[in-house]
């Protein structure tokens, strides 16, 4: 575990964390786009934008950057589930805002989750563009 990082015991139910200001740039979506293939169809039946109009997929903007940013993680946290809703598309270079609380912590079968609740806002206009929540599990 790292000297800094966050000890599970002191996480609170309903905890704020530090917003984070945030955009996605170009080298950002390009590094996705090479890695991941979201056919166009795909995102039309969920009623989003193509990536090739100028937005990004909503994948890439619930990225972890913003979170790790809030949250000092501890070596060996697993990224356990993870639940999106997609509100607005984001375009890229756009300034987001995001928002962090810990919805919920709990142990099950010897197993520490943290379940965090992440609103991703548009700086702009403060409409939130995408909501996740995202269970991680602690270290032992």
């Amino acid at each position: 575990m790292r000297f800094d990082a966050t000890d599970y015991e002191n996480l609170t139910e309903g905890q704020q964390f530090s917003p984070v200001e945030f955009s996605v740039t170009e080298s950002m979506k390009e590094s996705f786009q090479s890695c991941f293939h979201v056919d166009d169809r795909q995102l039309a039946d969920a009623g989003l934008p193509k990536d090739e109009d100028g937005f990004v997929n909503p994948v890439l903007v619930a990225n972890f950057t913003a979170m790790k940013a809030a949250l000092i993680w501890p070596t060996g946290v697993l990224h356990a589930r993870e639940q999106m809703r997609c509100h607005e598309p984001v375009a890229c270079g756009e300034p987001l805002r995001i928002e962090m609380r810990l919805k919920q912590k709990f142990v099950k079968n010897g197993r520490k989750f943290a379940v965090l609740a992440i609103e991703v806002h548009k700086a702009a206009s403060g409409s939130v563009a995408l909501e996740v929540e995202r269970t991680l599990v602690w270290p032992q």
